[in-house]
Order: C-alpha cells, then structure tokens, then sequence
C-alpha cells in the first residue's frame, strides 16, 4: 500500500459521492465496463505490478474479471492509482494525468486495438464525432454527444457519467493530439455533479 493511502482515512460505509449515495460493500447498481478499469491501470502500468493489484483487489481482480463494476469500486481504483503514481499531485491533477495514460492503456486492450487503429490519420474532428459512441462502448455509462460550435471548436457534453470530469478531460486531451490538434484547449461546464460540457479548441497541425 502506498503510504499517501495509508494516510486515507476510511470510508464510511456510506457517503455521498457526485450527488449519489454510494456504499463501500458493493451493493450500487454495476455501472463501468470492465474495459474502462483495464484501460486506466495499463495506462500507468500497473497491471503486472503484484503489489497494486494486491491492493486493488477488493474492488478489481483481473485474474476474476467481471462484466461491469460499481462507482465505488472505479473510484477506488482510481484514487489509489493517484496515490501511486502521482503523490504530489492534487487529486484532480492526477485524474486528469491517469485520463491523459488511459488512452495508451486503451491501445493495449484487444478492443482498443481496433477501434484506435487509425487514429493518426482520421483527424481531431472526425475523432470527436467517434467518440460518444467510443466512449459509450468503452464505460457502458453516461449519455455522450459532440455539437460542432465553429471551426476547430466543439462541445462534448456528458450527462450521468459515473466517472469524472478531470479523467475525462484527460482522455479528450491526448486523444486530439493523438489525432493531430496542436494547443489543445478546453472549457469545463459543470451542469450537474454528474453531467458537464467540454468546450474544446485546438491549433491545426503545421
């Protein structure tokens, strides 16, 4: 355990989190997809490193996957892969570096393989017209839809995303410059404690 979570104190047995109760024995209703936590831990990797997943294990065991997880257990996970990784990091600073790491996590599943295949050659607007559905595939929460505001100007809006903004943030980084946009730059909107609007701009490639 890292000693930043050894410092943690426990969680209630109940606590409310972005505007949900949510429970530290499992009982929420399952919301994210398997692929989702693989993507963030290969992200960083972590996921041939015994010790972290000993630590995980409670919330994810990759030796006994399944379908879908709760919040609590996603959050879980990706607090302690803050801890681990970025210890002098604000806990929005490193969601957002494990959403930057998730998109290369993501690479590295047979899933992501395939459906990231040509992402250098599509371009940021064509990607972003991808990934509501992408992203909707990939954690199996939320309602996802991309409006086109101007050129190289786009709103990605989320609404009942279990996840969080800052990751999300992340992902929508890496995966513009992944496809080519320069100086990326977005505006977060929160519109709920679990719907927000990303209004993103970036340079064109030179």
């Amino acid at each position: 355990m890292s000693e930043k979570a050894k410092n943690q104190p426990e969680r209630p047995s109940t606590y409310i989190y972005r505007g949900r109760t949510v429970t530290n024995n499992g009982e929420q209703k399952a919301l994210i997809k398997y692929n989702a936590i693989e993507s963030i831990i290969r992200g960083v990797e972590l996921y041939t490193n015994s010790a972290f997943l000993q630590e995980v294990q409670p919330f994810f065991d990759p030796t006994r996957p399944k379908p879908q997880y709760t919040v609590v257990d996603y959050l879980e996970v990706l607090d302690r892969i803050c801890d681990w990784c970025y210890p002098n990091l604000s806990r929005a600073e490193g969601r957002e570096q494990v959403g930057r790491l998730a998109l290369s996590g993501f690479r590295k599943t047979i899933f992501g393989r395939v459906a990231l295949a040509t992402i250098h050659l599509i371009g940021p607007d064509r990607l972003l017209i991808r990934v509501p559905g992408l992203l909707a595939n990939v954690s199996g929460t939320g309602k996802y839809s991309i409006t086109k505001l101007g050129l190289r100007r786009y709103c990605f809006s989320t609404r009942e995303e279990a996840g969080t903004y800052e990751e999300t943030l992340g992902v929508l980084k890496a995966g513009l410059g992944a496809a080519g946009a320069q100086n990326v730059k977005c505006e977060v909107k929160v519109i709920a404690a679990d719907s927000w609007d990303f209004i993103l701009t970036w340079d064109e490639k030179i």
